[in-house]
């Protein structure tokens, strides 16, 4: 198969990347990140908080309450709905947001950089929990056990995963290793 030039580029950049996992940062430091500010998928809500999905706003009220922002999940909607949380897109500052998750200054970033150029670098939350029924902040369920979910997932998780980052993990190896076993390396 013959590429036309632009594709032939696009497809030499993607495979000069070496991606692996090579540290843990908060979302606050690593990304100068104030508080009051969520980063969520997807475009500019241009219409504000309106402009939001209900399970985004729903995981906006869980985050409120993880940061301390707010002292339940009604009291969090309330912040939310007020306009005083502000959205940004998770893209605009290199993060890869998974489904309805939020980033808040107090969660943990797995940081993903190039080993072929390490100035390249772009982060995501942990991600845990397994299904849509799951309390992961991520489905956007307003539950308190999703609050303890992120909890747990930025407390005990992330200590470990902080200790493990000790040096770069490559990425390729392992995804390799997944596919050629029947896994698609997206949930185990």
């Amino acid at each position: 198969m013959v590429l036309n030039e632009a594709d032939g580029i696009a497809a030499d950049k993607l495979l000069a990347v070496e991606p692996a996992w090579t540290g843990m940062h908060l979302a606050g430091e690593a990304l100068g990140l104030p508080d009051h500010v969520l980063l969520h998928a997807g475009p500019p809500a241009e219409s504000g908080v309106d402009g939001l999905c209900t399970p985004i706003r729903n995981a906006a009220a869980i985050a409120c309450v993880f940061e301390g922002w707010a002292e339940d999940l009604d009291a969090g909607e309330a912040l939310v709905n007020s306009g005083y949380i502000r959205f940004e897109p998770a893209q605009d500052r290199n993060v890869a947001s998974p489904m309805a998750a939020v980033g808040s200054r107090s969660m943990w970033l797995i940081e993903v950089g190039d080993l072929a150029a390490p100035e390249r670098k772009a982060f995501a939350p942990i991600n845990g929990g397994g299904h849509g029924g799951s309390p992961a902040a991520r489905y956007g369920r307003k539950v308190p056990e999703s609050v303890d979910h992120l909890r747990w997932i930025n407390g005990a998780v992330a200590e470990h995963l902080v200790a493990a980052a000790t040096e770069p993990l490559a990425l390729l190896p392992i995804v390799d290793k997944a596919l050629t076993e029947g896994d698609d390396a997206h949930h185990r």
